[in-house]
């Protein structure tokens, strides 16, 4: 499992994406947040699942090596996710019943 902390305005860009299927959407178990855990300037870590991880990185790099950071109006806070996303540290499987699953997940 991986986990990254995301400020408010990577998280609607992450939010964006998944809406506007751009990357892979998480589905049941591969993508999760703290129950309840916000921090005061709406930041909360994501957990990534590994295989979901994997997948999902390398769809944001695709999307960079192909040109389509650069053909957005916000090319430099995707660079700038991209690079929070690939930072994302592996951690040992957190207590489960302290997450639940992100608010986009296809069920």
């Amino acid at each position: 499992m991986r986990k990254q902390k995301f400020d408010s305005q990577e998280l609607a860009l992450i939010s964006t994406s998944y809406m506007k299927k751009l990357f892979p959407v998480p589905k049941s178990s591969e993508l999760f947040v703290e129950k309840g855990v916000i921090s005061n300037d709406g930041s909360y870590n994501l957990f990534y699942e590994d295989n979901y991880f994997s997948k999902y990185s390398n769809a944001v790099k695709q999307a960079h090596q192909s040109g389509a950071f650069a053909k957005s109006n916000a090319e430099n806070a995707w660079v700038s996710l991209m690079s929070k996303i690939l930072s994302a540290e592996p951690i040992t499987t957190p207590d489960m019943n302290t997450l639940e699953e992100y608010w986009l997940t296809e069920k």
